[in-house]
């Protein structure tokens, strides 16, 4: 197939790990990747920009990203073109559940100390302060542009912590998630729909429970995080993802 992955400029380089898991599967599936014009797919991130019209003959497939399912925002313009609509809610009727599973462009092999207790990458919306301001172990911020200092920093960190932006939730934050985890790192989540057994809190005093019990127990910190990698290495490849699902636009 001939392919054209969108991504909106004014979050380009945060979704940048998303375009850049799926372009490189689907090349490795022998798709090939090409400008609008010419595409017979629009893969588009996030949103619809004002340039893509509808052309018949073309599939158009959006992937909703999580910023998209917060219910005060009006997502209705954002379904406008879709043939599918691959997202991270599993409740959602309207939306395929997808995976961002592995694929080695995910993963440095560089070797780090880990220097950093609790580490956070992310949106600082109010209820997240809240919730940081409010706990024991108060977690890093280790946002930043640069893709691969992003990676290290992730291997850095003990305990890498995700944690919803608004509310709880039944979406899966994939676009954080599948670096978390192809690096081998310990991942400790608020409460979530997750197919992998992920260590997971509901409330402050269930944090500072898990956070003091595996920044001292490192051995098995460690090994947990070695067999999520390995299960989410081997059970969710993105390239058989991505080629089952586009088996059902042909």
């Amino acid at each position: 197939m001939k392919i054209y992955i969108s991504v909106p400029k004014e979050t380009a380089r945060w979704f940048f790990n998303m375009s850049n898991l799926i372009s490189n599967s689907l090349k490795d599936l022998g798709h090939q990747l090409t400008d609008l014009q010419n595409s017979e797919v629009i893969i588009v991130i996030q949103h619809f920009p004002d340039f893509i019209k509808k052309e018949k003959g073309k599939k158009y497939i959006l992937i909703q990203t999580e910023q998209r399912s917060h219910p005060n925002l009006d997502v209705i313009c954002y379904y406008k073109f879709a043939d599918k609509i691959w997202s991270y809610d599993i409740d959602n009727k309207k939306e395929e559940y997808l995976v961002l599973g592995y694929h080695p462009c995910l993963e440095i092999k560089e070797q780090v100390s880990k220097v950093i207790n609790v580490g956070f990458f992310g949106c600082n919306t109010p209820r997240r302060k809240i919730f940081f301001n409010s706990v024991i172990c108060k977690p890093v911020g280790i946002n930043t542009w640069d893709y691969r200092t992003k990676l290290v920093n992730i291997k850095k960190t003990k305990i890498n912590l995700n944690y919803h932006s608004y509310s709880e939730s039944t979406y899966t934050e994939w676009d954080r998630i599948c670096l978390i985890l192809a690096n081998q790192s310990f991942l400790l989540s608020e409460t979530f729909y997750c197919p992998l057994k992920i260590n997971q809190f509901s409330n402050e005093k269930e944090y500072n429970e898990k956070v003091n019990y595996f920044l001292t127990h490192e051995k098995e910190r460690e090994e947990i995080a070695l067999r999520l990698y390995e299960e989410y290495r081997t059970k969710y490849d993105m390239r058989k993802i991505l080629e089952e699902k586009l088996k059902a636009i042909q």
